[in-house]
């Protein structure tokens, strides 16, 4: 019994110090630094009336929230721990007693945690939105619609969820609808949990295209009944080392996929360290990025405003907005 207790002591030891290298390291590195050089001038003009915005209202609520979440979170971990090593040693009423204490506490985070979480996106992340300049309704607890996840052939799975639905009307009236989606794979598929992006595009082109990003190596094309997928190559073999197209018309690819639209996809994942992949479907466009949560609040920040998690966001945003314009532009211009 004494090695068990030791085990489960050493085992707390090694969570508590792997969790504050963890912070420790994201807060060394450049990244995460709040007083980061963007370079980029609308997004510093942004942050920097965020910043004064966030000094002077009440969104300083937020970050004390913060605070007392990471502290709530600590705090229940170490009773949960202790309460499975006082479960060794001790009767079976003692055992019901713990547990139900922990099934409370746990219940009681979640709900502070969630009011924290919808703060942080009612405030903060719609002011991030607002910054763009587009028409944009913002809908935290709507998702995407899973028939038109189906629609754009990223893969099978089993299980779906989806939130953080924005409806968007873009200057030139394209509308498109953007939302995280988590799609847990089958055994003969992979897992996908990032941002999707759906565009209604300016008329039907009756063809498929499939842009599937290269560092998967093991990825597979999903079957639309009774279509193949050929693989086109393309002229520029440092996008081929990147991507892999497959298309039902190799001239529509060529088309579509231009000089300055390759190399936009490849500058965004080359700056954000974020793989990019998208499906054209007749008449509908879809973008997809493995991006992880997005628009949550860093849990592991001293700062709710962190620059460095706004700037992520606020990079695929805006390449998703500039990318769109052109694709759609460069669609309107082809030929059948």
């Amino acid at each position: 019994m004494q090695l068990f207790l030791i085990f489960w002591l050493i085992c707390i030891i090694t969570l508590f110090c792997m969790q504050q290298y963890k912070i420790k390291k994201l807060k060394t590195t450049k990244y995460f630094d709040n007083e980061i050089d963007t370079g980029d001038f609308e997004f510093e003009k942004f942050y920097s009336n965020l910043k004064e915005k966030y000094d002077q209202d009440e969104l300083k609520k937020i970050e004390e929230e913060g605070k007392k979440e990471r502290i709530q979170f600590i705090t229940y971990s170490i009773i949960f721990l202790i309460g499975i090593m006082l479960s060794m040693i001790t009767g079976l009423a003692t055992i019901i007693v713990i547990v139900c204490f922990i099934k409370i506490a746990i219940i009681q985070f979640q709900g502070f945690a969630e009011k924290y979480k919808e703060n942080y996106k009612q405030k903060i992340i719609k002011e991030l939105l607002n910054s763009f300049g587009e028409e944009i309704e913002y809908l935290p607890k709507s998702g995407f619609l899973e028939k038109r996840y189906r629609y754009s052939g990223f893969g099978n799975y089993e299980s779906y969820k989806s939130e953080d639905l924005m409806k968007i009307v873009l200057k030139d009236n394209t509308k498109m609808y953007l939302a995280e989606v988590c799609a847990k794979g089958d055994d003969s598929s992979e897992s996908f949990h990032g941002m999707v992006v759906g565009v209604q595009l300016p008329k039907e082109y009756n063809k498929i295209l499939l842009l599937r990003s290269d560092w998967k190596k093991s990825h597979k094309i999903q079957d639309f009944v009774g279509i193949s997928f050929p693989k086109v190559e393309l002229d520029s073999v440092k996008f081929e080392k990147n991507f892999d197209v497959y298309s039902t018309n190799r001239i529509f690819a060529m088309k579509v996929l231009t000089h300055n639209l390759m190399e936009e996809l490849l500058r965004f994942e080359k700056d954000t360290n974020i793989h990019v992949e998208l499906t054209i479907n007749n008449d509908e466009l879809f973008i997809r990025y493995f991006t992880g949560e997005v628009f949550d609040p860093p849990f592991n920040s001293e700062s709710t405003l962190n620059k460095a998690t706004l700037y992520r966001h606020y990079q695929i945003l805006k390449f998703t907005f500039d990318f769109v314009y052109k694709m759609t532009e460069v669609l309107n211009n082809i030929e059948e």
